[in-house]
């Protein structure tokens, strides 16, 4: 990177605790579960929220700093492209489906859409978010989407808009929106991921397992919020934006997820070397030996979510590590 550095900094400031079920496996294939298997099988991170945990997430009265300050990190583009079609298109969207997953690849150096000033400061990256409807009737979001054009996509109602280049951002930004199978809503800023998602999640078109085969699905498929990333090394333009630089190369897999009811996040670890007697160095704000051994190349720490808790940096520097870096 040039002139941009990736900092661990207080970007967002007061975001209130909230509490979040224990999580317990899901006994049968859900629209989570399928959504989560198609963003898995395309992008290197992918995050997950019950939409009322971002809703309340948004309540921040002034006050105390604490670990889930960052939790929004993964949904600022949601945020910031919702914001520019509809004053209420997030606020009904996030009302009527009841989970939002997001995947990302491709991290790059340019500064992209997200919180910070004038409403900016993300590292870019590709992103898809895909809102899932467990129960209940697809919702009318024609008016939220007025303002865009439509356009169709493989026989899908497409609505498209962009976010001219201002403030700071180098590029604009086209957005595509649909609702697909009268349970998921997706939202991409790019065709091409957009395309494949829609067409994976359509009745028709429908190729994806009905749940991921990734490390710790039955855990997190019961919590209301985890992060998962698979460290992808090949074509990495810049390791900084990326949030992979100083990882050592055995380093494969970050997981977390949270567990509020006690007011802690677990994050793991998965390494390679299965002969190593202690945790990769992945987080400089964690203390090495917070890490303990869960099996061969597992290693696992827990953080403190509490107000006023000292770990909130430590979310910080790990929602860099998963892609969702503030460039400042």
């Amino acid at each position: 990177m040039s002139t941009m550095r990736i900092r661990f900094a207080a970007v967002i400031t007061s975001i209130p605790f909230c509490i979040l079920g224990n999580p317990v496996g899901h006994g049968q294939p859900t629209a989570e579960a399928t959504a989560s298997a198609v963003l898995f099988r395309r992008f290197e991170a992918v995050a997950y929220s019950r939409t009322d945990l971002l809703s309340e997430l948004r309540v921040r009265p002034q006050g105390q700093v604490d670990g889930t300050n960052y939790l929004e990190l993964p949904y600022a583009e949601w945020m910031e492209g919702l914001g520019k079609i509809g004053s209420n298109a997030e606020r009904d969207l996030e009302r009527s489906y009841s989970s939002l997953l997001v995947g990302a690849m491709e991290f790059g150096g340019e500064v992209g859409l997200g919180p910070g000033p004038d409403g900016l400061g993300m590292v870019n990256s590709r992103k898809c978010y895909v809102a899932t409807l467990e129960s209940g009737r697809e919702p009318d979001l024609r008016q939220d989407f007025a303002g865009a054009s439509i356009q169709t996509i493989d026989e899908v109602p497409v609505w498209v808009w962009t976010v001219p280049a201002e403030g700071g951002v180098t590029n604009a930004v086209t957005f595509y929106a649909a609702q697909v199978g009268g349970t998921y809503f997706v939202l991409a800023n790019n065709r091409p991921d957009f395309q494949i998602v829609i067409t994976s999640l359509s009745p028709a078109g429908n190729s994806a397992p009905a749940v991921p085969n990734v490390v710790g699905w039955e855990t997190l498929s019961g919590a209301d919020y985890w992060l998962y990333r698979s460290f992808r090394r090949a074509g990495v333009t810049s390791p900084d934006a990326a949030g992979i630089n100083g990882l050592t190369p055995d380093v494969t897999t970050l997981i977390f997820y949270a567990d509020a009811g006690d007011k802690q996040g677990f994050v793991q670890v998965l390494s390679s070397d299965i002969t190593k007697n202690s945790a990769p160095n992945v987080l400089r704000k964690l203390a090495p030996d917070r890490f303990q051994p869960q099996g061969a190349g597992l290693w696992q720490a827990t953080i403190q979510l509490s107000r006023g808790g000292a770990d909130a940096d430590t979310m910080l520097e790990l929602l860099y590590r998963f892609g969702f870096g503030v460039a400042l």
